[in-house]
């Protein structure tokens, strides 16, 4: 018996490799026809796809959208050339961003293949008749609340006279005027933030940013709104904390962040609540906290709470015109400050505003954080570099090729520049870089992390090379002394 069975299985083998073979042939023929399938998917997309090779800016390959929307950049060129339109690769990994290139207006985006070591794809979207449409809405928005303006600015003037006369007029007579008064007030608050969100839109909102005390400001709005909040029989705390650093900001715009947080605030919280607004030094920011102790907001109200025309669907939501907070977040964007939110349903609800501080020292030093800095440097020097340069509260554009740095400088010039030695031909950024700082040595800072060795040609340029740890308080040397220039 054992002999039969070795020798059937010796018969057999040949059949089973067979077998293998013949499974592996369908496999093969399988991935092909996905892989024809894919190809046919991606060459009939509507939208752009780049993709680049792995490790490199270096196109790979592209749809005949991408060629149509984008006929510059065909494989074997680089996505960020000196000539491409493209986004920075950090933008478009962060969100979708839009630019205008042959009278189009396009949507770029982009992920990682895996990892940005795998490769990129971008892709790119045709959004010109959207974007025609939002700005005709926006033009439409901002004539039609000027329109409206004058007639109703009469109508108040004119119902507030009525008011001042009360003995002219029966019990119901007076009703009915301050119903009109206080519709004349709705409708004057929405013109005013239609108003504002049109110059938003529009890029038309004039800002003049310098140092300004916020508790003073704080102190001011919340006087100016206690007669309102009293009325409701609120509690209000207002809390500045001691050596309060200036903030970087526009006078008028942050009073009206910190009047339209608290105005959200009573209107959200029951008569006899407790509103609290506080103010706070937190390193390079000044921080603005403003807490009720109101109906709270569910985790998708939460996450909605910024847009547009927005209420809550609580039944007992006090009216409003759902724009408030849409312009606070907008003012807060100019400002390249972030706020964040924190609610829960019959728990009240905190918002939190974080403004760049100006830095303490001469009028040269405040201005230090306004400062054109261009860093030119690889990925893994972000998490070492942009906390320090934040904490020291100094404005700065972030590219990671020579090619991108270049294209920018084209575009706009910086004082001083960051170069990371560890890039690819660091020298083509030093040959590019058109700084306003004419001597290469006061206008470039080159740093290393100590891994990766100089490239050849820099040591003979006779510049130091500072460890990247060292290279903000060197940017900030550099900064103060081209002041002093």
């Amino acid at each position: 018996m054992p002999r039969l069975s070795i020798a059937r299985s010796r018969r057999l083998a040949p059949i089973g490799a067979l077998a293998l073979v013949a499974a592996l042939a369908r496999s093969r023929r399988r991935i092909k026809s996905e892989r024809r399938r894919l190809a046919m998917t991606i060459a009939s997309l509507g939208d752009g796809v780049i993709v680049t090779e792995p490790g490199s800016t270096t196109i790979a390959a592209v749809n005949p959208r991408a060629s149509e929307l984008l006929p510059g950049l065909v494989p074997g060129r680089s996505v960020d050339s000196q000539d491409s339109p493209m986004p920075p690769l950090r933008s478009a990994l962060e969100s979708e961003t839009t630019i205008e290139y042959r009278d189009r207006s396009l949507a770029v985006t982009a992920a990682p293949l895996g990892s940005l070591s795998d490769g990129v794809v971008w892709t790119v979207r045709d959004v010109t008749e959207r974007v025609r449409r939002e700005r005709t809405r926006s033009e439409f928005v901002a004539t039609a609340s000027h329109e409206l303006r004058s007639p109703l600015t009469s109508i108040k003037g004119f119902v507030e006279l009525l008011e001042r006369s009360p003995e002219q007029m029966s019990e119901r007579q007076r009703g009915f005027v301050e119903i009109i008064l206080r519709s004349t007030d709705r409708l004057v608050d929405l013109v005013n933030d239609l108003l504002d969100l049109a110059r938003i839109d529009s890029h038309q909102l004039e800002t003049s940013h310098g140092p300004i005390d916020v508790g003073e400001a704080v102190h001011e709005v919340a006087e100016l709104m206690g007669a309102r909040i009293a009325e409701k029989r609120q509690e209000l705390v207002v809390c500045v904390a001691p050596s309060l650093p200036l903030a970087l900001a526009d006078p008028g715009q942050v009073r009206q962040i910190i009047a339209n947080l608290l105005t959200n605030a009573h209107q959200y919280t029951r008569a006899g609540g407790r509103i609290e607004i506080r103010v706070e030094s937190e390193r390079a920011w000044v921080r603005i906290i403003v807490a009720d102790s109101g109906m709270g907001m569910t985790k998708e109200e939460s996450g909605r709470v910024f847009e547009r025309f927005y209420r809550g669907h609580q039944a007992n939501a006090p009216g409003g015109t759902g724009l408030g907070l849409s312009i606070v977040k907008s003012l807060v964007d100019l400002h390249h400050g972030d706020i964040v939110v924190e609610s829960e349903p019959g728990r009240g609800t905190t918002f939190s505003v974080r403004l760049p501080a100006a830095l303490r020292g001469s009028e040269s030093d405040r201005s230090l954080e306004r400062s054109r800095v261009l860093v030119v440097a690889r990925e893994s020097m972000h998490s070492v570099l942009a906390p320090a340069l934040d904490e020291l509260g100094i404005e700065h554009r972030w590219e990671r090729s020579g090619a991108a740095a270049a294209r920018v400088s084209g575009e706009r010039r910086f004082e001083v520049a960051l170069v990371d030695v560890g890039i690819r031909n660091p020298q083509a950024v030093l040959q590019a870089l058109e700084l306003r700082g004419r001597r290469l040595r006061r206008a470039v800072i080159l740093f290393s992390d100590g891994l990766a060795p100089p490239p050849p040609g820099i040591g003979g340029l006779g510049m130091e090379v500072v460890a990247v740890e060292d290279a903000p308080q060197a940017l900030l040397e550099a900064l103060r002394g081209k002041r002093e220039d």
